[in-house]
């Protein structure tokens, strides 16, 4: 159980992570994508997180809402300057 919270925790990390590495005012459905997909390869290259094959099909599928949820708590936390507002 304790690992599992700690690659929960790596996960939120990551996707945390590149989701200010890729902010720039642009398409938000790409950024979104390029979040999950940089997630992906870290759990996917070995030595990143690992996690079993059956997970790893869930969290492809719940990554866009993490990826949502993040960018959300960043952007209530000022953290993301909008041009504009």
């Amino acid at each position: 159980m304790n690992k599992i919270i700690q690659d929960i925790g790596k996960i939120l990390y990551a996707v945390a992570l590149y989701a200010i590495k890729h902010e720039e005012p642009g398409n938000g459905q790409q950024k979104k994508q390029k979040v999950v997909d940089d997630v992906v390869k870290i759990i996917s290259e070995p030595g990143g997180i690992d996690v079993p094959q059956w997970a790893l099909s869930i969290i492809k599928v719940l990554l866009p809402y993490v990826v949502d949820f993040v960018v959300s708590q960043l952007n209530k936390a000022g953290f993301f300057v909008h041009s504009g507002s």
